[in-house]
């Protein structure tokens, strides 16, 4: 999906001085306004989220993960390090993963206000937070990675995982002072009831990662899709009752309705562009989605 586009006047027949907006009211042109910036910041969160999904693809292109955590090498890069690959793979998966969240939340700040996102927060994603202890750990050791620590452990079996050992003792570097409870609570239950080292599954954590991603892009669609309906259905009706601001010429301009000129730009809008059939798609995939991988999850870890 393309967000927007940006074409130079130099590049048409189109005199922009000698053009004339329709006119509209403070409340239609702020309607159309809000529109296609709500259109422009969703398609650029499902880009996001199309980002995510490349960078789990990159990590099982390049490893098959076993639910044991031995992960084969399928690529046979010889020239690095598998520890140093995994690494990079997966910094890139959880900053990935972070950014889209953070989107998220600024989407519903800026378009529903804040105590839209509050509440949001409070009923999804920090339901999320809670209830999944990898989602908290892999969007905490992103900040981990940040400050220039390597997430994941390769122990001398050759096996995959996140080392709480390591995590927690690491110099110079702040925990969450929540998680680093939650972290030594497992660390101390794992040491006293399988004499082991500490260490959490790294394939069962990227996959239920991936999960919740899934989910909270799921529960955001469904929660800004009456938002996003509501505006449509004011455009629609814009157009139905004043079909004389939609631009009729034989140029680029044929169909659109022009809204704004600033700063030597003209702003327009696609009246019939389908912008819910959009989202729908959008909707149907994603749900489709979380379906497989709740599935392939289920039959992977739950019964292990």
């Amino acid at each position: 999906m393309k967000t927007e586009e940006y074409i130079l006047a130099e590049h048409t027949n189109i005199d922009i001085d000698k053009i004339d907006l329709p006119d509209l009211s403070e409340d239609e042109l702020s309607n159309i306004e809000q529109l296609v910036e709500f259109t422009r910041h969703f398609q650029e969160i499902n880009q996001l989220y199309r980002i995510f999904q490349v960078n789990l693809n990159e990590i099982l292109s390049h490893y098959r993960l076993n639910v044991n955590d031995k992960i084969e090498n399928i690529i046979n890069n010889n020239d690095e390090e598998d520890i140093i690959i995994v690494n990079a793979l997966v910094i890139n998966y959880i900053s990935s993963a972070k950014t889209f969240v953070e989107s998220i939340e600024n989407f519903i700040a800026d378009k529903l206000g804040q105590s839209n996102k509050d509440l949001f927060k409070k009923s999804c994603l920090s339901s999320i937070y809670d209830d999944t202890f990898s989602y908290r750990l892999l969007i905490r050791l992103r900040d981990y990675a940040q400050h220039g620590h390597l997430p994941v452990y390769e122990s001398w079996d050759k096996k995959y995982s996140f080392d709480l050992d390591q995590i927690v003792n690491t110099p110079h570097y702040n925990h969450n002072s929540k998680l680093k409870e939650e972290l030594n609570k497992i660390r101390d239950e794992i040491a006293r009831k399988y004499t082991d080292n500490p260490r959490i599954v790294f394939s069962r954590s990227i996959a239920e990662f991936q999960l919740r991603i899934i989910e909270i892009y799921k529960l955001f669609i469904d929660w800004i899709s009456p938002q996003m309906e509501h505006l449509v259905t004011q455009l629609d009706e814009l157009v139905k009752k004043r079909p004389e601001i939609v631009h009729s010429s034989k140029d680029e301009l044929n169909g659109q309705v022009l809204y704004k000129i600033e700063d030597e730009c003209l702003h327009m809008i696609t009246p019939n562009e389908n912008i819910m059939d959009m989202l729908e798609l959008v909707k149907d995939d994603i749900k489709r989605n979380y379906e497989i991988q709740k599935k392939k999850f289920e039959e992977s870890f739950k019964q292990k």
